[in-house]
């Protein structure tokens, strides 16, 4: 049986680990990649270890483990990460195509196949109801 669902990767990854013969395939057409980030309050009282945190999560060690998490699984933006995580967990390596010197998720979006998500912009509440508004007519 062959279905075709619109979901993100991280839940053909959790599936496929618990056992389903599941895939994500990035259409020819191209595909959305989400993004994060992570930043300190201005008057944060806790900025240290805050620092301290971001710092760990975008160290090599802490990308492997966003990698492996089974929920929104992150893609590695570094070689170290890379490496770390081809040693640490192969199979996981592979399964998210960040493999080096083979064709990989960073070749999809240098290609243009995978773009990011555009990150949202200053917006007035009027915007926001007009859009609310003709979502909720269609």
């Amino acid at each position: 049986m062959l279905a075709m669902a619109g979901i993100g990767d991280w839940i053909t990854g959790a599936l496929e680990k618990g056992g389903a013969k599941v895939r994500t395939v990035i259409p020819e057409e191209g595909g959305l990649q989400f993004t994060e980030s992570f930043s300190i309050g201005k008057g944060s009282q806790k900025a240290d270890l805050a620092k301290k945190w971001i710092q760990y999560i975008t160290s090599a060690k802490g990308q492997v483990k966003s990698a492996n998490m089974v929920a929104y699984p992150c893609l590695i933006p570094n070689k170290k990460g890379w490496e770390l995580l081809a040693t640490e967990t192969p199979a996981e390596a592979k399964r998210q195509g960040m493999v080096l010197n083979q064709s990989n998720v960073m070749d999809m979006i240098r290609d243009g196949r995978i773009t990011y998500r555009q990150l949202p912009v200053q917006q007035s509440l009027e915007d926001w109801n007009d859009f609310w508004s003709e979502y909720k007519g269609s």
